[in-house]
């Protein structure tokens, strides 16, 4: 019989997402995530079988939290470096972005703005990065 879960993994979902927001998934070396979540490799694997099985929970953990401050960046590092080569990922994000608008699609254009550290101004309205 295998032992029981002596973490929260709720916890550790948002620790890892955030070191994931912060490194992007490549960047985001096992090392980091368990310094981040304070888990040691062995029990990181046994909860979540993969680096991508971690990256995969946090990212769903962030999404089914309306409006979770961590879910804009989680979906800009799944669809710039996992989408395209994962179906699992692409079908989540899929699943997720059914039925968003157009203000949806602005927040997170003016996030990936953010995150290249890049500023566009609305020529129309005189905003920035569509605020």
């Amino acid at each position: 019989m295998g032992r029981r879960k002596s973490f929260d993994e709720d916890l550790v979902l948002e620790q890892a997402g955030k070191c994931f927001a912060r490194y992007g998934f490549e960047a985001c070396s096992l090392d980091q995530l368990v310094e981040e979540t304070g888990l040691l490799r062995g029990s990181l694997y046994a909860a979540f079988g993969s680096k991508r099985g971690i990256f995969l929970a946090s990212l769903a953990r962030a999404m089914a939290k309306e409006k979770h401050p961590m879910s804009m960046e989680l979906i800009l590092v799944a669809m710039m470096e996992l989408s395209a080569r994962d179906e699992a990922i692409r079908e989540q994000l899929e699943a997720y972005l059914k039925g968003k608008g157009p203000d949806f699609t602005r927040e997170l254009g003016a996030c990936l703005l953010e995150r290249g550290k890049l500023e566009m101004k609305d020529e129309k309205r005189g905003k920035k990065n569509g605020k």
